[in-house]
């Protein structure tokens, strides 16, 4: 089944999501932009890359990140430039809507939206082994949802652990 994914009502690209994810409800897929989305994509990637950022400027002050209280990160968030970064990220990707090839709308808790050039420089700044496609030159895109109700991710209780913020966790 195609979905079509798009930002502010207007479609960036259509996914298969032809890959289970790591829990019941995640799949994954390549995603086939539109001409809108080759213009838009690079505001909704980077969210790993952003968090990277925001995780090495904490550390630069000298905080652990897996310790700090919701009004440290937020402080942090904004008043930084890696903070500033990752919330424009999650705005954005806060705008996306899926809807499946009826045309009805698809409830996620989670999305992501990768360049796996993108993920390919990272993996390799972070020293992690992940098997890429070799071409650079033109742009890849890869998506993964969890599928479920919005209200369960945008929960009241959601801002004090703030789980989006920590794709870097050890847990």
């Amino acid at each position: 089944m195609a979905y079509t994914l798009s930002l502010h009502g207007r479609p960036i690209g259509e996914t298969d999501f032809e890959q289970s994810g790591v829990g019941p409800r995640q799949r994954f897929g390549m995603l086939r932009p539109s001409e809108y989305g080759l213009e838009v994509l690079p505001r909704l990637t980077g969210f790993l890359t952003a968090a990277s950022a925001l995780k090495q400027a904490i550390e630069q002050r000298g905080v652990d990140p897996e310790d700090m209280s919701a009004d440290a990160v937020i402080e942090v968030l904004e008043h930084s430039t890696e903070g500033q970064r990752m919330i424009e990220v999650v705005k954005a990707l806060d705008a996306l809507e899926l809807r499946d090839s009826t045309g009805a709308r698809v409830q996620f808790t989670s999305i992501a939206v990768s360049d796996l050039r993108e993920l390919k420089r990272l993996s390799a700044e972070l020293r992690v082994d992940v098997a890429l496609p070799e071409d650079d030159a033109t742009p890849v895109y890869a998506i993964s949802a969890t599928f479920g109700e919005r209200e369960e991710w945008f929960s009241r209780d959601r801002h004090r652990t703030i789980p989006w913020l920590r794709p870097w966790s050890r847990n």
